[in-house]
């Protein structure tokens, strides 16, 4: 009962509101976008660039827990945290990320957010020590914070339409 209310709810609102909506209007000297279009050999980097850090960001969000718990044998609560401070890790790199990239510059950035998460992950799968595994993961989510961002701002220079080119680097992550 509170699905279908709450689904119904927001149906008739959202219904309400797109009255508000701009509308959709191409222009006539634009060509239709493909309905699918491969990623140029420009973006295919970018692209895997961004693919390996969603994959090492997904992978601390939702098996840091599970291996902290399982396979190394601390609480939940100690499971609990390790996501926490990964969390906290990647959000505060993020934050801090702007910075970073206009004093080093996005290449620079990249690669040493790439060696940031190599080195955390090495820790994260040697180690046995709890304190060496929780800081592993916060270097990982360090390493990673920027790549994501860096990667699309990468595809949105490519090309002559830098929404076909972001959404080929999207699609790749």
């Amino acid at each position: 009962i509170h699905f279908t209310t709450v689904s119904l709810t927001l149906i008739v609102i959202a219904l309400l509101a797109s009255h508000w909506l701009f509308p959709h209007r191409q222009e006539a000297t634009t060509d239709a976008p493909p309905a699918f279009a491969l990623p140029t050999k420009e973006l295919l980097p970018i692209g895997l660039v961004g693919l390996c850090a969603v994959f090492a960001e997904g992978a601390g969000l939702e098996w840091s827990a599970v291996f902290v718990r399982d396979v190394l044998d601390h609480p939940a609560s100690t499971a609990a945290a390790t996501v926490a401070v990964f969390s906290v890790s990647m959000a505060a790199a993020r934050f801090a990320g702007d910075a970073v990239v206009r004093r080093l510059g996005p290449v620079t950035v990249v690669r040493i957010a790439a060696i940031l998460a190599t080195i955390g992950a090495l820790a994260v799968v040697l180690s046995k020590h709890i304190a060496v595994v929780v800081g592993g993961f916060a270097l990982v989510g360090i390493g990673i914070a920027v790549v994501v961002p860096l990667a699309f701002a990468a595809a949105g220079r490519v090309g002559a339409n830098p929404g076909r080119s972001l959404a080929a680097v999207a699609g790749i992550a």
